[in-house]
């Protein structure tokens, strides 16, 4: 529905929310995970849209977490959700869970804690939701796939991560870049090798 690029002059307010709204995620052993290091989507957004744009902000769950009292915060005109994986730090001091990265492995692909249900409930809102994956590995959204008009993949993207995003949300820049990666539709569904014979 031609939801993206989001234009501005159109918006009055954003809801910016998720659990990798306001962090950094820089991937694998990187020397930090202190927002000092870095641009958070929250902070690129506030840069390039806060001063036509009320930006609203909740975190509405945390990465690995199952607790949803968080859940029904901030809904404006358009939901920016920002969910996905922590990588992990090279200093192991962070309070968040490595739910991405070397030697962390999961039970399954589908999203940690409450993010589905984050991502529900944001949709029930009825209003426009754009779903930023800022991730390491691909994760299966079945439900965000039926019901989200746009998806956004942003693997770790370094310490200029939150300008970017902003600059794609809101049209300054066209994303060009182009990779093949499949997600599975469910942890069911994995292995998939596009190169594996089957038997006769």
């Amino acid at each position: 529905g031609n939801l993206l690029p989001l234009d501005i002059t159109k918006l009055q307010s954003v809801a910016v929310i998720g659990p990798n709204a306001d962090c950094v995620q820089f991937g694998d052993y990187t020397w930090s995970k202190n927002k000092e290091d870095g641009i958070t989507p929250l902070q690129g957004i506030y840069r390039l849209a806060g001063k036509k744009v009320k930006v609203n902000y909740a975190q509405g769950c945390s990465i690995a977490s199952l607790d949803q009292s968080g859940i029904e915060e901030a809904v404006c005109d358009v939901a920016l959700l920002f969910v996905g994986s922590s990588s992990t730090a090279f200093v192991r001091h962070s309070s968040a869970p490595s739910t991405s990265g070397e030697g962390i492995d999961l039970s399954g692909v589908e999203l940690t804690g409450a993010q589905e249900e984050l991502i529900k409930a944001v949709c029930a809102t009825g209003k426009p939701v754009v779903l930023v994956l800022v991730t390491g590995k691909p994760y299966a959204i079945p439900f965000a796939k039926k019901n989200v008009p746009a998806i956004l993949v942003q693997w770790y993207a370094g310490e200029q991560a939150g300008n970017s995003i902003a600059d794609i949300l809101f049209g300054k820049v066209n994303p060009s870049g182009k990779i093949s990666f499949s997600f599975p539709q469910s942890s069911g569904h994995l292995p998939a090798f596009y190169n594996h014979l089957t038997t006769d």
